[in-house]
């Protein structure tokens, strides 16, 4: 498949911190989301997902993280019923789902 190295991912994860950090000294606060589920995933991709999911969330300080894979996914890789329109955008139901879960993330932010 098209998955990063361990390296890239890290490398990834290095910027992506770099830029929360410049970010909190302004008093800015950051919002880092997942990938969404994408339908025909392939299981090795699906299980790589989960573990760079767990590798942020578990590293990540100074900002928030939104698991949209988690959010919308029906535990295989793909979308949970109905919350897709092509299987790999979100449907109206799927994003009125992200705005419930993410909302008291915006709001413990304020």
């Amino acid at each position: 498949g098209n998955q990063p190295t361990a390296d890239e991912m890290r490398l990834a994860f290095a910027r992506a911190m770099w830029m929360a950090n410049l970010a909190g000294t302004y008093g800015a606060k950051v919002i880092f989301t997942g990938p969404p589920p994408k339908d025909g995933l392939n299981p090795a991709n699906a299980a790589f997902l989960v573990t760079y999911n767990d590798f942020v969330k578990s590293r990540l300080s100074g900002g928030y993280f939104i698991d949209l894979f988690g959010i919308l996914g029906n535990g295989a890789g793909g979308y949970a019923d109905g919350f897709t329109i092509d299987g790999t955008h979100p449907s109206e139901i799927g994003y009125q789902d992200i705005l419930s879960k993410t909302t008291p993330v915006v709001t413990r932010m304020l």
